[in-house]
């Protein structure tokens, strides 16, 4: 196999039946990683499901001949036997893997949400860091009982990384669309044979209307970044005239079935600012606002503390946000209401009518 890269024909395996302890019916295990250190194989593992049951085990085997054994003081990660109900928890801890540093140390990085309200989480699953340690040749991660920080000392000897994006804590962060293409922060939903935009050297980006809604299956006009905090604001502006029919602003996205839409559409007596609810259902409209001085644009805001979220409009000489539905339930858009353990997209959208 080592020569040709090939799996040998008859030689597979089953390594672990199930998980650590089958007479504890965990949930499935899952993403395997193999490691080989210092003489010994180690397999690491997620188990217990991507919610609030989730933690890393670890096996182990001198040779890939023998059965890999469960550590007995499984799981080395996790955060399912901590009070749900404390203050700021990170939970859902799992899908690890192991890196070792050009110092000589070893960290984990794994997978864990950020809840509120204890198991709702709207932020979707983050990437956090952890150091690791060893101990009678079996690695370390987090203690039982033990919360994970949401700070730490950094990795020792690692070169900073120069002009990098703050993606962590506290931060404002604007793009006018002035580079040749979009940057890491944007994505796209699903593909097509060409891009739902088209960017206009720091004039703002063109969306490619099309008659596909954020409910629809095929690739929609969109594009969206990531929510990454609790509390936040979020705003647009839109230029003036649409054609007739076609709906474009901002939206606040956790699947086809659970979003909301803000945005303006021209009509036969002038434009409306309106906004539309997805509440596991199809969208259906719940404000309708008559602009009566629509002037050149408008600008649009979401703005979101924790499990509320607001939306908010601004015509051209307009001074002050003017609401249009304030303190809606955020909790639509988490993984707890909507499904899946994916978080909530922050972003712009037009339609054809």
């Amino acid at each position: 196999m080592q020569k040709t890269k090939k799996i040998v024909p008859g030689s597979d395996k089953l390594l672990v039946n199930g998980g650590t302890d089958l007479s504890k019916k965990p949930i499935w295990i899952e993403a395997p990683h193999i490691y080989k250190i210092n003489g010994w194989y180690y397999l690491f593992c997620a188990e217990g499901g991507t919610a609030d049951q989730h933690s890393e085990v670890v096996f182990r085997t001198k040779s890939l001949a023998s059965p890999f054994i469960p550590y007995e003081n499984n799981p080395i990660l996790t955060q399912r036997d901590l009070d749900p109900s404390r203050a700021n928890p990170i939970a859902t801890a799992g899908h690890a893997d192991m890196v070792q540093t050009p110092s000589g140390e070893w960290w984990a990085v794994f997978l864990a949400t950020r809840n509120y309200n204890e198991e709702f989480f709207n932020i979707g699953r983050e990437t956090f860091l952890l150091p690791v340690t060893w101990k009678n040749e079996w690695p370390h991660i987090l203690p039982a009982k033990t919360e994970i920080p949401y700070q730490l000392k950094v990795p020792q000897g690692l070169k900073p990384t120069e002009n990098a994006v703050t993606l962590t804590g506290n931060f404002k962060w604007r793009d006018d669309f002035s580079k040749d293409k979009l940057g890491f922060e944007w994505n796209v939903l699903r593909t097509a044979h060409e891009n739902p935009y088209v960017l206009n050297k720091g004039k703002g980006v063109t969306l490619k209307a099309r008659p596909v809604s954020m409910a629809d299956s095929s690739q929609p006009a969109f594009i969206g970044r990531r929510q990454q905090h609790w509390t936040f604001t979020s705003s647009t502006r839109l230029d003036l005239p649409l054609d007739n029919h076609v709906k474009a602003g901002i939206i606040a996205f956790q699947s086809e079935q659970a979003h909301y839409f803000l945005g303006a559409v021209r009509g036969e007596n002038g434009y409306r600012v309106f906004l539309e609810t997805a509440e596991n259902s199809l969208p259906a409209e719940t404000k309708s606002i008559e602009l009566a001085n629509s002037g050149g644009y408008v600008e649009f805001q979401i703005a979101a503390d924790v499990d509320t979220i607001s939306f908010y409009y601004r015509p051209e000489g307009e001074e002050r946000w003017l609401p249009v539905a304030e303190n809606l339930d955020a909790t639509i858009l988490s993984t707890k209401k909507a499904g899946g353990f994916v978080g909530t997209y922050l972003g712009l959208h037009a339609r054809i009518e």
